[in-house]
């Protein structure tokens, strides 16, 4: 299986990137992976309650406004997978 991997950054160069994929992938049947890396600093200690919200908080508000990004008409009948990450493991990728 063919996919396109498309970083996402809620920009409008992110949407144009998501528009031409999507021509790509309905054209020659890909399917898409929208990755979001969020970069969080990692100097504080998990233990700290407040930095813990602050991470729930990021990453529900990213899960939100990927929600949004991708409801796009283009996008209808494409195969479409959402990675939202903390920190930047570029191995991952």
């Amino acid at each position: 299986m063919k996919n396109i991997i498309i970083p996402v950054d809620f920009s409008v160069y992110s949407e144009n990137a998501l528009k031409v994929a999507a021509m790509l992938a309905k054209k020659y049947e890909y399917s898409l992976t929208l990755i979001h890396m969020l970069e969080l600093p990692s100097g504080y200690s998990e233990h700290d309650s407040t930095y813990a919200k602050s991470i729930v908080f990021m990453l529900k508000f990213a899960e939100q406004k990927m929600e949004e990004f991708v409801k796009k008409d283009y996008l209808d009948g494409v195969s479409l997978k959402v990675i939202i990450k903390h920190f930047a493991v570029f191995s991952e990728l």
